[in-house]
C-alpha cells in the first residue's frame, strides 16, 4: 500500500488539447515563471475558479508538474520528451504525455496499471473495479473515488478509453496507438521504469506493462541497450 502521506496530485479532468498547449509553451518559454503566466492566461477562458487553490490553479499545477515542474527524478525524461517532440508525428504525442504523467504522478501511474490488468482479463472495466483496486492501494481516503472519475474521464477525452453499453462501464479504444518511432518506444518503457521507482523488471514485462494498455509499442532489447535511463 502506498504510505498515507503519499500525495495524490492528479485529481483533475484534462482535455488533451491543454497537455498539447502546455508542451507548446513549454518549449516556447525556458523558464517555470514564462510557462506559468502563459499557461494562466491559456486556462482562463477555459477552466472556471479564480480563487487560489481553485479548480483553475489545481489544472495549472497539473500542468506545470507534467511539463515545467517534474519531480528531480524525472527531468532527463522530460528533456528527452521536448526534445522529441517535434519528431513525433502528432496522433502519437499522446504517448509523451502519458510517460510523463506516469513518471510524475504515482497515483496516475497505479490507476493507468489497475485499469490495464482489468483489460487483460476481461472486455470492459467497471468504474467501481477501477476504484475499488486503487483504493486497495492508497487506502480509504474520501479523495480516491473522485480522482479515479477524472482520470477515467480524461481518459475518455483522450480516446485511451471508450464508453460501454453498460453504465459505468469502459472498455480499450478500438484504436491503439501505434508508436512506430523507435526512440518514442524506447523512451516510453523509459517512462514505465521511472515511475517504477527503483522497482526492477524483467525486460518483457516493462515493455508490455499493463500502464501502457492504451498503446502498441514497437521495442527490442537492442534499442533498450541505448538507453541512458535503463540499465538491461
Amino acid at each position: 500500500m502506498r504510505s498515507h502521506q503519499a500525495v495524490i496530485g492528479f485529481d483533475r479532468r484534462l482535455k488533451l488539447e491543454w497537455l498539447d498547449r502546455a508542451a507548446a509553451i513549454r518549449l516556447a518559454h525556458g523558464k517555470p515563471t514564462e510557462v506559468r503566466t502563459a499557461l494562466d492566461a491559456y486556462l482562463r477562458t477555459r477552466v472556471a475558479g479564480d480563487a487560489k487553490g481553485g479548480a483553475r490553479a489545481k489544472t495549472r499545477s497539473v500542468l506545470m508538474r507534467t511539463w515545467a515542474l517534474p519531480r528531480p527524478e524525472t527531468t532527463e525524461l522530460l528533456k528527452s520528451a521536448l526534445q522529441l517532440w517535434s519528431h513525433v508525428p502528432a496522433p502519437q504525442r499522446m504517448a509523451l504525455h502519458w510517460g510523463l504523467l506516469i513518471a510524475n504522478y504515482p497515483f496516475f501511474f497505479d490507476a493507468a496499471t489497475h485499469i490495464g490488468r482489468l483489460l487483460r482479463l476481461q472486455d470492459t472495466v467497471e468504474l467501481s473495479q477501477a476504484t475499488r483496486r486503487i483504493t486497495e492501494t492508497w487506502g480509504q481516503r474520501t479523495t480516491v473515488p473522485r480522482a479515479v472519475q477524472r482520470i477515467v474521464r480524461s481518459l475518455v477525452d483522450w480516446q485511451a478509453l471508450a464508453e460501454a453499453k453498460e453504465r459505468g462501464a469502459f472498455s480499450k479504444s478500438a484504436k491503439p496507438i501505434g508508436v512506430t518511432n523507435s526512440e518514442l518506444s524506447r523512451w516510453l518503457i523509459e517512462a514505465v521504469v521511472v515511475a517504477s521507482r527503483g522497482k526492477s523488471h524483467s525486460a518483457e514485462l516493462a515493455m508490455q506493462h499493463p500502464a501502457l494498455f492504451p498503446f502498441t509499442v514497437d521495442v527490442t532489447l537492442s534499442d533498450l541497450a541505448k538507453s541512458d535511463l535503463v540499465e538491461v
